[in-house]
């Protein structure tokens, strides 16, 4: 397809765009970096004051208490805080999907098409990892980000599955439902260099279809009383206005306003007609449970007994979290009256990994020692920027760490890092891989100058 100019390609849309040339003009901008403080792992505060302390501006977007637009930071995804989950990098619009749900601590949710996990991980943080999300997507490579994301933000609510989201099974049901459907995604194009744009493909009548039987599919999964939000991407009326009056015309479901204090247009008051409807549904899917092992009685003690003696993590701490295993691995997985029952829902994994048995030794994972580290008071190392390089670079480093053998809770600049093994005169590095980057020390203290 030829590139276009934005007054081109929007053409049609002009009538229901307020100022459509100052639209096109926008188009021109670079997408702002917008960065939100994921309050499961840090205080907005201290993180704020620690980033600017190293020239990193933020600026709140009002009335956004977590959300901050970064004036001088083009990768985010290079930021410590990032890689510790303290905070992550989100477009704005994206966030609002999110708030306009609303979603309360203890809801049963529902993030029907949930990857990569930017939506999920606010949900969770708004209910405070406490309740049940039921994270989906059909895709197994999109599973791949959705995981990654949510064990770096620390969410411990979230059940992953991976399912057709048209073909969920009704017999469950959620207090709050969040569709983000597949769309043709206008709303990320960009003018290029030339002044132009490259136009994605056309919203078929497949994906037209499919966004249908995912509004329909969700909303017979409400509960009496529950709230749906339906969200793109993109500024298509058919993708967009024509669904949910395709949604009005099928189920007795009601439009709410949106109860964010923030300035927005109602969209077209009539939606294009459209021939396109639901497919039929079928019914050969099969179930079948896959939920990992549930631990209690003196396995689940023997497991929070090690966190109370080796870190002095009190076992209160998990009151409110399930222990179940799959393999070596223990996940922990936030408490819910209501989670039996999607006990029959094929689940990918649940909650977060808190330890692994290697070797008959249990090795806490570094996601875990993030989330449980500030209730820990010993075998604790603290380490400065210098020390943390080496043992990252190297994998070990020599010294006296003034903790008894065996694996401890690194710290640095008072940030929880995460897992590594001390035995006499040194000390080996635990962390994943993927925890640094090269690009990392570019914007720590340490980095400087070297």
């Amino acid at each position: 397809m030829t590139n276009l100019t934005p007054e081109e390609y929007f053409r049609s849309y002009s009538a229901m765009i307020p100022d459509f040339a100052a639209f096109c003009g926008k188009l021109a901008d670079p997408l702002p970096v917008h960065l939100r403080i994921n309050t499961l792992k840090a205080r907005v505060t201290e993180t704020r004051v620690r980033l600017e302390h190293r020239g990193i501006f933020l600026l709140q977007e009002k009335p956004l208490p977590m959300v901050f637009r970064a004036q001088n930071l083009n990768q985010p995804g290079h930021l410590l805080e990032f890689s510790l989950g303290h905070l992550h990098s989100q477009a704005l619009s994206s966030v609002l999907a999110a708030l306009a749900l609303g979603p309360q601590p203890g809801d049963v949710v529902l993030d029907l098409c949930a990857a990569p996990g930017s939506k999920t991980s606010l949900l969770a943080q708004l209910m405070e990892n406490t309740g049940t999300i039921v994270a989906n997507d059909n895709k197994p490579n999109r599973l791949i980000p959705l995981r990654a994301n949510l064990k770096r933000l620390g969410v411990t609510n979230t059940i992953l599955v991976r399912y057709p989201g048209q073909h969920l099974p009704k017999r469950f049901t959620f207090d709050r439902i969040l569709v983000d459907v597949p769309c043709s995604a206008e709303g990320t194009l960009r003018l290029g260099a030339q002044g132009k744009i490259r136009p994605p493909l056309p919203a078929g009548e497949k994906l037209l279809r499919l966004q249908r039987d995912l509004i329909l599919r969700s909303f017979d999964l409400l509960n009496p009383g529950g709230t749906l939000v339906y969200s793109t991407c993109t500024y298509n009326p058919e993708e967009n206005e024509s669904v949910v009056q395709f949604l009005l015309e099928n189920r007795e479901a009601i439009i709410q306003p949106v109860a964010l204090d923030l300035p927005h247009n109602p969209g077209p008051m009539s939606p294009p007609s459209s021939s396109v409807g639901a497919s039929t549904p079928t019914n050969s899917i099969q179930w079948d449970s896959s939920w990992p092992e549930w631990l209690k009685g003196a396995e689940r003690n023997h497991l929070l007994g090690f966190f109370q003696n080796r870190f002095g993590i009190p076992e209160s701490v998990f009151t409110n979290h399930h222990l179940l295993r799959r393999g070596p691995t223990v996940w922990f997985l936030s408490k819910d009256d209501r989670l039996t029952n999607l006990a029959s829902l094929p689940v990918e994994s649940v909650g977060l990994p808190l330890l692994r048995q290697v070797k008959r030794q249990l090795k806490p994972t570094t996601a875990a020692l993030q989330l449980l580290g500030p209730h820990a008071n010993k075998n604790i190392v603290s380490l400065a920027l210098e020390q943390l390089r080496e043992l990252v670079e190297k994998k070990e480093i020599k010294g006296e760490f003034g903790a008894s053998p065996g694996y401890v809770i690194v710290v640095a600049e008072t940030i929880i890092i995460g897992c590594a093994l001390c035995l006499p005169g040194r000390l080996i590095s635990q962390f994943p891989q993927h925890l640094f980057t090269e690009q990392t020390w570019e914007y720590l203290p340490a980095g400087k100058g070297d």
